[in-house]
């Protein structure tokens, strides 16, 4: 996410996207151009995640096929988000500060610190409406082969859903980028 916030901000800073948005690329083109490279990036991260808990830690990986779905999953809802972020934030700074909130927040009420059955019933509330939640239940249930079908689609959807909000999110904000862009 931080990436993509600063890659956004040099190519408005640096009159990219005034450039860019003078051809008859259409926006959507030019936000997906930009976020289908960050997706790849991420499952880069994760195959490099899993193939280092495998070799060091002995993890199990028992459902390799919904490892799989999960992992393009959660890098289309990382970078999603990621995209919304890049379009309302100003500065460098903010944009680091919003992704450790987002990160670090999430990952806390979401049970990858402590257990989410060990927290409070309204934290444990909270949490259903975060992807971290669902990611890590996701990658849980697979790795230890207890993910089902339906589950699986269930999850995937929702996790899917959070990265289209951000894309809708850019897209909406997209011209107000536009807007402050140097050219």
């Amino acid at each position: 996410m931080i990436n993509m916030v600063e890659t956004f901000l040099k190519d408005k800073n640096y009159g990219m996207t005034a450039r860019i948005a003078s051809t008859p690329l259409l926006p959507y083109f030019y936000l997906i151009g930009k976020w289908v490279p960050n997706i790849i990036v991420v499952i880069v991260q994760i195959v490099i995640l899993f193939m280092f808990g495998k070799l060091v830690y002995g993890v199990t990986l028992e459902q390799p096929f919904a490892l799989i779905v999960i992992s393009l999953v959660l890098a289309i809802t990382v970078t999603g988000v990621g995209l919304a972020l890049a379009l309302l934030v100003n500065t460098n700074n903010m944009g680091i500060a919003m992704t450790q909130i987002i990160a670090l927040g999430g990952a806390v009420l979401s049970g990858l610190w402590v257990p989410i059955d060990m927290m409070p019933s309204f934290i444990q509330d909270i949490a259903n409406f975060l992807p971290q939640f669902w990611a890590h239940q996701a990658f849980q249930d697979a790795m230890l082969g207890a993910m089902e079908n339906v589950q699986l689609l269930k999850e995937s959807l929702i996790l899917v859903s959070y990265g289209l909000v951000g894309f809708l999110i850019a897209m909406f904000r997209y011209p107000h980028f536009l807007k402050k862009a140097r050219g």
